[in-house]
């Protein structure tokens, strides 16, 4: 069994509704993605919306916090392991839609997209520092 199919069943044997299940695993995605972009976390502001979810995450030890200047949230590496499952499962079975939505988009625009705006989006400034030798 699947460590996805075991914190579901797990969290159905404590009486969350599909809902409640679904709200949870897609606020660990939502980390793991972050942590994928950002080594050190996601800041814990950005779930403001979400704490009913990050508790139950951090109760089952699937989250863990991080403070590098402010709290941030990262999968523990039972929770990195479900959340690649579940990435994995939802887009196998997108895999059809995602591939008719990138083929509908012009290869020239597709290529800007990428390169332009998504590639530069992910970029962040570097402080310079000043070194003094001898």
């Amino acid at each position: 069994m699947s460590e996805l199919e075991k914190i579901r069943r797990e969290w159905e044997s404590e009486n969350l509704s599909h809902s409640e299940i679904e709200k949870n695993l897609q606020t660990l995605k939502k980390i793991y993605i972050g942590q994928n972009i950002r080594s050190e976390g996601v800041l814990s502001s950005d779930f403001a919306n979400e704490k009913t979810q990050v508790e139950m995450l951090l109760r089952k030890n699937l989250i863990k916090e991080n403070h590098w200047y402010f709290k941030q949230y990262l999968t523990t590496e039972r929770g990195s392991q479900i959340a690649k499952e579940l990435l994995v499962y939802e887009l196998e079975t997108k895999k059809d839609e995602i591939r008719k939505i990138l083929d509908s988009i012009p290869k020239n625009l597709l290529k800007f997209l990428l390169l332009e705006h998504f590639a530069k989006s992910l970029t962040f400034p570097v402080e310079h520092r000043r070194f003094i030798f001898g």
